[in-house]
């Protein structure tokens, strides 16, 4: 009797070993992600104040007020065309948390699945089958999280541009002129 209820209990724990496996593998994607993500937006957000503080040093520093109009819209055109692709990749990360999400139901399921196989076994196919669902959404979602990675980086490029065809500041004259 004790070496049935030890094998019993052993298969408990193999089973919970089981179900724990599929939450731990989108536990450490998900901080990986995480993580990175940060510090792209992080590096972004940099760069865009750097580029604000150029644009305000170049409007300072022409004072005159048809320069100062011109460089306002040269921002303010160099924004529109920044929109559509802001809009793009806000799909693109919508797309992919949506695919995430799928993939932390699928692995829930599997995960539930494995457990109920201790009593029914046939379910083990389910849990086969929502293990695959959920592998499948997370591949999905990492090509549209890496699409728009290879995105990120042009709109910030599209501003910086805009702001290399500022108008050079003129220099005032030596006499005082």
């Amino acid at each position: 009797m004790g070496v049935k209820r030890r094998i019993s209990r052993d298969m408990n724990v193999s089973v919970i070993q089981q179900i724990l496996a599929p939450v731990v593998m989108i536990s450490a994607c998900g901080l990986l992600c995480m993580g990175l993500y940060n510090r792209l937006s992080t590096i972004i957000a940099r760069i865009r104040q750097f580029n604000r503080e150029r644009m305000e040093h170049s409007i300072r520093q022409r004072g005159a007020a048809d320069t100062v109009k011109r460089t306002l819209e040269l921002h303010s055109d160099a924004l529109d065309r920044q929109i559509p692709g802001m809009l793009r990749r806000a799909r693109l990360i919508h797309k992919a948390l949506l695919c995430l999400v799928a993939c932390v139901i699928g692995m829930l399921a599997s995960s539930l699945l494995i457990g109920s196989a201790m009593l029914a076994p046939v379910l083990l196919n389910g849990a086969i089958a929502c293990f695959v669902f959920g592998m499948t959404s997370m591949l999905v979602g990492m090509a549209f999280a890496f699409r728009e990675l290879t995105l990120s980086l042009s709109q910030v490029e599209l501003e910086a541009d805009a702001l290399d065809d500022l108008p050079e500041a003129k220099e005032p004259a030596e006499d005082g002129r």
